[in-house]
């Protein structure tokens, strides 16, 4: 400390760089995900020694946003369900062709075949 005037970095990231974004780490990064979009930030961030918080930044400023993929698999019921739901729609719709400007439409949602249902992020009738 004497010497540097800062605290010695004696942890696994002491090396690690603290920019957040310039042209080559962006080049880096966005080409990393670019080969596999499935890689984790820290693993990005273990190979190119760029902080997870300045690969989170980069990947925000190139409008790059976190998902996480899950699978649901139909039931056979779910055919009869749908085609239940699309005739009641069609009823609704016939009674009240504004129905659809009553729906509020967001782009998250979470559907699942056991009945749940996400209520914070689902489209819902205002």
């Amino acid at each position: 400390m004497r010497k540097t005037g800062k605290f010695p970095c004696d942890g696994k990231h002491s090396n690690r760089s603290h920019v957040v974004s310039n042209n080559d780490n962006s080049a880096i990064v966005l080409a990393y995900f670019h080969v596999n979009p499935h890689t984790s930030v820290r693993a990005v961030s273990a190979e190119t020694n760029i902080s997870v918080g300045s690969i989170h930044k980069i990947l925000k400023e190139n409008k790059y946003y976190p998902f996480k993929l899950t699978f649901v698999y139909l039931r056979p019921t779910d055919e009869i369900r749908r085609l239940e739901f699309l005739a009641w729609f069609a009823t609704i719709y016939e009674e009240n062709p504004c129905i659809l400007d009553r729906i509020m439409w967001t782009d998250e949602s979470k559907f699942t075949n056991n009945d749940i249902v996400n209520t914070l992020t689902h489209n819902a009738i205002i």
